[in-house]
């Protein structure tokens, strides 16, 4: 499952940081997607290990 979650992670983080760029054009949903990808992005990474 973690292993599941780890690839996940190398894909959402990166795609969030696009949403997070187009923010601007996008609007608060895309805000709320920006915040997640800082979540997502350490919590992955410890769920990598």
């Amino acid at each position: 499952m973690s292993l599941v979650l780890c690839h996940w992670s190398f894909v959402i983080s990166p795609l969030s940081l696009v949403l997070c760029h187009w923010s601007f054009v996008i609007g608060p949903l895309s805000l709320v997607l920006c915040h997640w990808s800082f979540v997502i992005g350490p919590l992955s990474l410890v769920l990598c290990r």
